[in-house]
């Protein structure tokens, strides 16, 4: 007896899902046009995936919040470079790292936001590098960034504040609720979306001057990079003309 060839034996069954799959889709199209009640199962479908999504949405903002307000707390048990030399090698470190997480994807922006903060901690003048975030950073890896800053503004503000006397039964309701301390860190990351938005506008400013300067003096034309790496390599600058 003559054996069945493995090609048509493929060949058939890949044959038989095309026809399938074609009448499927014939029969699917009938029913869109003519059922009402098909219709309307299908919009059913649709609410149930969408809110689906919706959810998964939420869960994933509150798995990044989470893992972000963790990140925040070990960067600030983590010590900080002192001298010039150390602080420009963080912060190109940083500033790579965090560039290469965001090439990973979305599911890495958290971990990108946090490098942008560990970099913006030393280096000199922070309203600049929040406005080359703004250039060169997705949205949503910058507002992280900026809850970081409000997280630690709130920070700060917390070590500043004088030491209480000890409570007393008589001062226990003025200790701040969890509404007022989750106001106070909105307040915080508003003022620093604020300072965001001005440091971009200062910094805005200050190009058109410079750039009025040179078009006005006589100077030798600079090849100018693309891309963001031109934006790291103008920041990377800036140290250096500091620390001489």
């Amino acid at each position: 007896m003559a054996s069945i060839s493995p090609v048509r034996v493929v060949g058939t069954v890949a044959a038989l899902a095309a026809t399938g799959f074609l009448g499927y889709a014939v029969y699917f199209d009938y029913q869109r046009r003519n059922s009402a009640t098909f219709r309307k199962s299908l919009k059913k479908q649709e609410k149930k995936l969408a809110a689906v999504a919706e959810a998964d949405a939420k869960q994933q903002k509150e798995k990044d919040n989470l893992a972000l307000r963790e990140g925040f707390l070990r960067t600030q048990l983590e010590p900080v470079p002192s001298s010039p030399d150390q602080q420009e090698a963080y912060f190109a470190e940083q500033a790579n790292s965090g560039e290469l997480a965001i090439a990973k994807g979305p599911e890495h922006y958290v971990e990108a936001a946090l490098h942008f903060f560990k970099a913006l901690r030393v280096y000199h003048s922070p309203g600049e590098l929040l406005a080359v975030y703004q250039r060169v950073c997705p949205p949503e890896v910058l507002e992280m960034v900026v809850r970081l800053i409000g997280l630690s503004q709130g920070v700060a503000s917390s070590l500043e504040t004088p030491e209480r006397e000890p409570a007393s039964v008589n001062d226990i309701d003025d200790t701040p609720s969890a509404s007022a301390q989750a106001k106070a860190v909105e307040e915080a990351k508003a003022a620093a979306t604020a300072a965001v938005a001005e440091a971009v506008a200062e910094s805005e400013k200050e190009k058109g001057e410079e750039k009025k300067e040179e078009m006005e003096e006589v100077s030798s034309p600079k090849t100018a990079s693309q891309g963001s790496g031109a934006e790291w390599e103008n920041v990377n600058e800036k140290p250096e003309e500091e620390s001489a």
